[in-house]
């Protein structure tokens, strides 16, 4: 599996709100989203479209190929919003569709500050750590996780699977140092992730049509040219007896 690429200036599903946000990302996106590839990624396009904003991450939430062409959608996370926003299909290269689907279901952009980070990690562990929004605590075993603030359950709830063990960050930040993306301690989000499965189906209920209809489409062509072989098989044998 591929790791993430350093980025230089690129849930089941819920009906998320068009706040104020997400229509000024509409209002510069959907050009270029319904107008063919401006020769920037998505997340730039985000990126440079919330250049004033504060603290915020980019999920990706779902990519797809239709026609020849590439697309991804994401989920922009602002601090003290209670839903993520969304962004329209927005047409990219091959090349950056197959670096992120990989990706699907993960934090791959995050912005604390004038600090910017292209790191790819389960959504909300960018700010595991961070006493601003959180504190770790004990459990009954002796161990240590970390908890959200109330203000900040948006986080908790992307995580999705629950608590995040000190031990299970300690990993993430290896990770980081070594410039890889992390999937989480049993690698629920990502492609192949159990949890992104449950809080991005449509990515995969259209990767399975996919593969069904190349399935059926590969069938089709075996058995027609099983039926031909078959047909002139029986002639070139009847041809024989006639004689």
């Amino acid at each position: 599996m591929p790791t993430t690429r350093q980025f230089r200036p690129t849930t089941g599903n819920l009906p998320l709100p068009f706040s104020l946000l997400a229509a000024m990302l509409l209002a510069t996106l959907l050009v270029s989203g319904c107008g063919g590839y401006s020769g920037e990624t998505p997340i730039e396009r985000v990126r440079q479209a919330l250049a004033d904003k504060g603290d915020y991450s980019i999920v990706l939430a779902d990519a797809k190929e239709e026609n020849g062409q590439y697309f991804e959608k994401l989920y922009v996370v602002e601090e003290g919003k209670e839903q993520p926003e969304a962004t329209d299909w927005l047409e990219t290269s091959q090349s950056d569709f197959e670096a992120m689907v990989p990706l699907i279901g993960m934090t791959v952009f995050n912005k604390k500050g004038s600090e910017e980070s292209f790191e790819a990690a389960p959504p909300g562990y960018e700010h595991v750590g961070d006493p601003k929004y959180g504190e770790w605590q004990r459990d009954s075993s002796g161990g240590s996780f970390w908890m959200y603030y109330g203000q900040y359950r948006l986080m908790s709830d992307l995580l999705g699977w629950g608590r995040v063990r000190q031990n299970d960050y300690a990993t993430y930040q290896d990770h980081r140092r070594n410039g890889q993306p992390y999937y989480g301690p049993n690698k629920e989000y990502g492609m192949n992730g159990e949890m992104t499965r449950k809080k991005h189906p449509d990515f995969f209920q259209r990767a399975q049509s996919k593969e069904v209809m190349k399935r059926s489409s590969f069938s089709n062509k075996v058995q027609s040219r099983i039926g031909r072989t078959s047909t002139s098989s029986m002639r070139a044998r009847s041809g024989g007896v006639g004689k």
